[in-house]
């Protein structure tokens, strides 16, 4: 008998499916981004404070930078505008 536990259902038709699937994905790749941050900052700085305050400042700007990132990528007139420029293909998306 199992206990209930954090990572029941997981498998497929539990109640971490779709959506749940991907807020419980985010949130343990998000804690685990920070927790990577923090370790570097400080294995590079040697305070915890600055660490600390790395580690939780610069996934929080990744994140709007990752958003940019995205709406730059969905932009097709960007993408036909730079493959005209470089003259890559024929500057056509579809």
């Amino acid at each position: 008998m199992r206990g209930a536990g954090w990572f029941d259902g997981l498998e497929e038709g539990g109640v971490t499916t779709g959506a749940h699937r991907i807020l419980l994905k985010t949130a343990t790749y998000g804690t685990l981004h920070v927790c990577v941050a923090i370790f570097i900052a400080y294995a590079i700085t040697g305070s915890l404070m600055a660490a600390l305050g790395i580690g939780l400042i610069e996934p929080v700007v990744q994140a709007f930078v990752f958003a940019l990132h995205e709406s730059v990528w969905e932009h097709k007139n960007f993408w036909r505008t730079l493959f005209k420029t470089l003259k890559i293909g024929k500057g056509k998306l579809d």
